[in-house]
Formats: C-alpha cells, structure tokens, sequence
C-alpha cells in the first residue's frame, strides 16, 4: 500500500522573507493479506521515488522509481526451495526441488494443505527429515515408515503429493510401525479423503490428475 509522506519546512526568501513549505515522498508499508480465512500475514512492499519525485535522488539503479526487491540477509541468493527443503531430504537436482517445491507451494496455498505442512514442519526437524526419491519405476507414489521415504514418480501431481504428507503425518502420530499397518483401511480413507478435498478446491491439480482418468491405483499406496 502506497501513501504520501509529508513534511513541513521553512526557508528564508531573500525577497519575501520567511516562507513555508511541504516536500512529500511516496512510502510502502506492511500490509496485511488475508489467508485461510482467520489469519493474517505480511507482505513488504517497499518503495523507493525516482528522480523529481521528492525525498532524495531516488533509489534502485537510478531509474524512474518503482518497486525494489529487498535483498537476501548477507547479500547472498535465496535458497531453492526453502519450503521443500524444510521437512524433506534427498539427492535431487535443482530442477527436481524446484518441481517439489512448486507442488508444495500449490499445497501451502489451500488451507488444510498449509495447516498439514505447519504440523509436518514440526515433526520433521533439522535432524529428522523425510527422504524424498523421485523415481520412475513406482507407478504412483508411496510413504514408507520405516525409512522415513516417500518415492514419487515424476508424473505425479500436488494431490498425490498431498495423500503421501498425510501418511507421514499419520504414522508420527503413534510412531509405531505395527498399528500403522494394522490402520491400513482407515489411514488409506483419511488421506484419500483429505486429496479430495484438495481437488474439489484446486480444479486443475485435478484435471492432471490419475482420479479423473480413472488410474485411482495410481494413488492408492
């Protein structure tokens, strides 16, 4: 948000004696968006006035003005992936965190997807990640707990994404291999049923999809 910043002054005319004036700049400030409906985050949106705007010679390379990214702490690049890189691990190339990230972002953007990822954040630390494998000979994809890995194939999509945190998260919550397998039925209709959701709100997630091609064994592990 946008807003003129003024300030008084007075100056001494050699003619007319005392005389007042205003200089003003255009400022951003924090403004607050709206997300999952009872929460608010913040979004910088700094702005610095280019040359005869006002307020000093204008920021940037020197241009007309206009919005100027802030740079990262220390000067340096942003990590790939930050998202991503959180809660999983993996030998993966750059291309494949960006995919992985890409699908997470469409996760994180729908509410229950954003509320899984906050609690997967705080089970799968630093120190305990999930091992990510993108892999072409698995047909669908799978989470396996006893390795603490999921196998996806390339093909996938963000929903399928989606069912597979949601076997992560449902073994953590006893973390115990034998009643993981013995809650197949249930842990299966839990996250089919959370990946329907997903769809119902992210109409072209499912459209690429194996639901809609009537592939459902493609995401049923």
């Amino acid at each position: 948000m946008e807003y003129n910043d003024c300030n008084g002054f007075t100056y001494e005319d050699p003619e007319y004696g005392l005389g007042f004036g205003t200089e003003c700049r255009k400022v951003g400030k924090w403004e607050p968006v709206e997300r999952c409906h009872d929460e608010l985050v913040y979004v910088q949106e700094p702005w610095y006035p280019g040359p005869g705007e006002g307020g000093g010679n204008g920021g940037g390379n020197g241009g007309n003005g206009g919005y100027v990214p802030i740079p990262p702490e220390g000067g340096t690049q942003p990590m790939t992936a930050p998202n991503a890189r959180k809660i999983f691990s993996g030998d993966l190339t750059e291309e494949q965190w960006k995919k992985l990230e890409n699908m997470l972002k469409k996760i994180i953007n729908d509410c229950m997807g954003e509320g899984l990822y906050k609690e997967l954040s705080k089970i799968f630390n630093s120190n305990n990640k999930i091992s990510f494998n993108f892999s072409d000979k698995e047909k669908g994809a799978k989470y396996s707990p006893i390795n603490n890995v999921i196998t996806f194939n390339p093909n996938m999509e963000s929903g399928t994404l989606l069912h597979e945190m949601m076997h992560a998260y449902q073994y953590k919550q006893k973390n115990d291999v034998d009643i993981w397998r013995n809650q197949t039925i249930n842990s299966e209709i839990e996250s089919h049923y959370t990946q329907y959701l997903y769809y119902c709100r992210d109409t072209v997630s499912y459209n690429e999809s194996d639901w809609i091609k009537g592939k459902i064994r493609g995401v049923w592990a």
